[in-house]
């Protein structure tokens, strides 16, 4: 974060992951004491204050220990646990439920086709063998 108080990189892919970066830390900012603070730090921006000096004002923090803990938060939400909540884990997880539907179903039908051929009908006193997944 120091390096980007003066300046933004000019190489592209430098430039798109240092916008990346800010994003994440203004929403960082915003997330750690809300608005007020963050609008203290716009308005002090705004008077002509250095930045530095603006995030140690409005966050009681200086930079490098802000951004220290916007490493740990980020190492945080970097974890596996963001795939496991997402729409995609959802989405895995209905296929599989679906999934689980189909062979329950395919196996009913499977019983029942067994027993048409075996000359019972379901409600007979004599308990159905057990089925595999082999099984016809």
């Amino acid at each position: 974060m120091e390096a980007l108080v003066d300046s933004f990189p000019d190489d592209p892919g430098q430039a798109e992951l240092a916008y990346a970066e800010s994003i994440d830390f203004v929403g960082f900012l915003l997330g750690t004491q809300g608005r007020p603070a963050f609008q203290r730090l716009i308005g002090l921006l705004g008077q002509g204050w250095s930045l530095p000096d603006a995030l140690e004002e409005a966050y009681d923090a200086n930079l490098a220990g802000l951004e220290r803990r916007w490493r740990a938060d980020l190492d945080r939400r970097a974890t596996w646990i963001p795939l496991l909540t997402g729409a995609g884990a959802v989405w895995a997880l209905v296929a599989v439920l679906m999934g689980a539907a189909f062979l329950r179903r395919r196996r009913a039908r499977r019983l029942a086709l067994y027993l048409a051929a075996a000359g019972a009908a379901p409600g007979d006193d004599e308990p159905p063998p057990p089925l595999t997944p082999w099984s016809p």
